[in-house]
């Protein structure tokens, strides 16, 4: 099923500041201590006067979206609505999610658009520093599982910022698109953290296989034994990873092989194990 995820962003002035269509780059994962270092932000997308005369900083880690903002003034606190089940041109339904933040409180509500009601606080997080005595800062990262991201696709947006509701938020002609070039999959995907140690007892139990690490659901393990000339002899697939595993020399229909050299081959998702082994005993 796609997923878009429509979200609006309002800050309360007169003056309405909205932006068509932002690109988010992958970056790197800054500290979330309200702070904004030098280099922490670099690679993230720059918008200046995002709010009378601040700016913010955007960008995600393939794993949540990460909002920066500086200067932000005293008087204000920053509002960030999430629609998760429609479109961008669709009406906010009551699955919308509604954010706020400041120095001096946080919050979080859910409800349709137009009525919400207060929730308790979730996986999302802010943090904020002072710059002086009417100057606030902060930083704030929403994990893609908390806005219901599922499959990575275009989020619709609004920024606006000011001070009044002199505008219409609600109205899908005030969206844009936050979207990202690299589908939102900047971390390579995980590699299979595995291990095999391979015992080789050539008189009896010729191969003992040792497996260690988190075996992963649905990801089955393969054993194959081949002669020396490339002919299998043998294949034995795991969909439930054992800690051990025992080839006793035979053939795929139990017969006992005779002395000699074989390969075994061990495939785990993306890895390919090979071994040389000798039998001195039939």
């Amino acid at each position: 099923m796609k997923l878009s995820v429509n979200m609006i962003i309002l800050m309360f002035s007169i003056n309405v500041f909205s932006v068509e269509t932002l690109d988010c780059p992958y970056g790197t994962t800054p500290v979330l201590d309200g702070n904004i270092g030098l280099d922490e932000y670099t690679d993230a997308i720059y918008i200046k006067d995002y709010f009378s005369g601040s700016s913010m900083y955007v960008k995600h880690n393939g794993e949540a979206i990460f909002f920066a903002f500086d200067s932000v003034n005293s008087s204000y606190d920053i509002e960030h609505f999430f629609d998760t089940e429609n479109d961008n041109a669709s009406t906010p339904q009551t699955d919308d999610k509604h954010y706020g933040f400041h120095p001096y409180w946080t919050y979080e509500e859910q409800g349709n658009g137009s009525y919400f009601e207060p929730v308790e606080v979730g996986g999302w997080s802010f943090q904020y520093m002072w710059i002086s005595q009417g100057l606030w800062r902060g930083e704030v990262s929403y994990p893609f599982e908390e806005l219901g991201i599922e499959n990575c696709d275009t989020i619709g947006m609004a920024l606006f910022s000011g001070f009044n509701w002199g505008f219409d938020g609600w109205e899908p002609y005030n969206w844009g698109d936050l979207y990202s070039s690299d589908n939102w999959v900047g971390i390579p995907e995980k590699k299979n953290e595995i291990k095999f140690l391979i015992f080789q007892n050539p008189f009896y139990e010729i191969l003992e296989i040792y497996i260690e690490g988190e075996k992963e659901k649905n990801n089955p393990l393969t054993l194959q034994i081949y002669n020396l000339t490339g002919s299998k002899l043998t294949e034995k697939k795991f969909n439930i990873i054992p800690d051990k595993i025992i080839w006793k020399g035979d053939d795929k229909n139990g017969n006992s092989l005779p002395a000699g050299n074989y390969f075994a081959i061990l495939r785990y998702g993306d890895i390919i194990e090979k071994y040389l082994l000798t039998k001195l005993k039939k």
